[in-house]
């Protein structure tokens, strides 16, 4: 069989389902492995942050992290899941796409710059004017550089991605730690995304090798901006729902209690976010190129779903548990009321990989209107939730929004879904029986430990991972679909190997 021509700049879908795999292989991995060293940062920089910073300058910038949020939410205005998702794509799209994008992101700059009054007004503290004024640059950085890193996306370049990605964060995090050093301020917490922005901007432009021309009218590139669109409406619902509760709890409850609040928050989504957030741009690239072959579709999505359900879930359920011990060690004995928080947004984590993952298959079928009106719902959903917790302070919304994922939202996601696609409900149910049997022996076993044990607390801590991660994997290995999930973790492994260059 004739191997499909590959264009010069990389853009088109032509590669076969061999090179396809090797790719995708290839870049998860090295992916993975950045995931990973990001991860350490993260939690490295949360244990030193937590020592040089309080609780009030955590609240404060929480306070003000809603704004900064909603402008990294719409950086792209969906225009890069539009680059990814298309089929046919040349230069001259991206051109246009390009300044079409830089017109939007100066509108929205001094729309944004308008508003940074109301924020400050909002929480009566005047300093979080200048704070959101800050953060408004990020719309012209994240303008400049985002359809650059969909390009590399595209053409499946996921090491590099992750790499940047870690070298961006690298940089932010030693600027906002120099800043709590020197000056013990909550503005080294607003450093630090300004200063990876920027980082992310540059080798962006220097990675990427694509350099956006002129303007062509000749080129129509409408119907990407309504695909973007209805991404970009996704977006902003999903800003709505995922910033609502600080926003109540800072205003309910002042920034003390919210700085307890958001430590939980970040501790536990933080990591999950490190895995998911780079995927959502790998996964519907791949799924996207495979839908045409539903077997191969079907294979590439379940794989997917229960590889990173292998790795998190004995991950985040010795997290959940041995959370009395893991949270004194990171943050200190100042932080105790985090510990049940922290709890509760672990269960409604399990449960967030699975609902996240589901929503890439919206944008992998090109079902986009559908994903729309889905987050409308799961908004909805998700801020009654915040409303019915928030008598009860963080604790109550953390678990008010925890039992939402699990009888709401995740049920009606799958439900959703599945009416379209070659995925069934039947394959999401086998993903979970696999993995809940175990889950349920490991975190009795740990519990048990935990009461019974007398060695001392880090080598309690080392005996609970391995319980958590052996008892899970044996008990997912008694399953056929375990076992393949293993077997595809290995060949992700085989694949990952470097490629001599006469075999490019």
């Amino acid at each position: 069989m004739q191997k499909p021509e590959k264009s010069e700049d990389g853009l088109t879908f032509g590669d076969d389902i061999g090179e396809l795999k090797r790719k995708s292989f290839r870049g998860g991995m090295a992916f993975a492995i950045a995931q990973a060293c990001q991860i350490v940062l993260q939690v490295v920089s949360t244990v030193v942050l937590a020592r040089l910073l309080t609780p009030a300058d955590f609240g404060l910038a929480a306070m003000v992290a809603p704004f900064a949020v909603a402008i990294a939410v719409i950086s792209d205005l969906g225009l890069g899941q539009a680059v990814v998702q298309r089929r046919e794509l040349t230069s001259a799209h991206l051109s246009n796409l390009f300044w079409v994008s830089l017109a939007f992101h100066l509108v929205l700059l001094v729309i944004f710059l308008a508003l940074t009054p109301l924020v400050g007004m909002f929480y009566d503290r005047p300093v979080l004017t200048t704070v959101a004024a800050v953060y408004c640059s990020l719309f012209l950085i994240n303008g400049l550089g985002s359809l650059h890193r969909s390009v590399q996306t595209r053409r499946l370049q996921f090491g590099r991605l992750g790499a940047f990605r870690f070298s961006s964060m690298l940089f932010g995090i030693c600027v906002g730690i120099f800043i709590a050093a020197q000056w013990h301020t909550f503005w080294a917490l607003v450093a630090i995304p300004v200063a990876t922005s920027l980082a992310g901007l540059t080798l962006s432009w220097l990675g990427s090798g694509w350099r956006p021309g002129l303007p062509d009218r000749r080129v129509e590139v409408r119907s990407m901006i309504g695909f973007g669109g209805n991404v970009a409406s996704v977006r902003i619902m999903n800003f709505i729902s995922s910033n609502a509760d600080s926003v109540m709890i800072g205003k309910l409850w002042g920034e003390v209690a919210l700085g307890y609040y958001d430590r939980a928050y970040r501790l536990m989504v933080t990591p999950t976010n490190l895995i998911t957030a780079p995927l959502a741009n790998m996964a519907p690239t791949v799924f996207a190129r495979l839908f045409d072959n539903p077997e191969s579709y079907r294979r590439a999505v379940l794989g997917l779903m229960r590889l990173v359900l292998l790795a998190a879930i004995p991950a985040m359920a010795f997290a959940i548990v041995m959370a009395p011990q893991l949270i004194p060690l990171v943050y200190g004995d100042a932080w105790d009321q985090v510990i049940p928080i922290f709890q509760a947004f672990g269960i409604a984590a399990l449960l967030r990989f699975q609902l996240v993952m589901l929503e890439w298959l919206f944008v992998a079928e090109d079902r986009t209107r559908e994903f729309r009106n889905w987050a409308v719902i799961r908004t909805v959903l998700m801020v009654g939730s915040f409303a019915v917790g928030l008598p009860w302070g963080g604790l109550g919304v953390a678990t008010a929004y925890a039992g939402a994922m699990l009888f709401l939202m995740l049920p009606w996601l799958i439900f959703v879904v599945t009416r379209r696609s070659h995925i069934r409900i039947a394959d999401i149910g086998l993903t979970f029986a696999v993995f809940l049997p175990g889950t349920i022996v490991a975190v009795g076993a740990m519990v048990a430990v935990t009461a019974t044990t007398t060695l001392p607390e880090w080598a309690t801590l080392l005996v609970c991972l391995a319980l958590s991660y052996g008892i899970i994997w044996a008990a997912a290995w008694l399953f056929p679909a375990g076992r393949r999930s293993f077997r595809l973790g290995l060949e992700v492994l085989r694949h990952a190997r470097p490629v001599p260059p006469e075999a490019v």
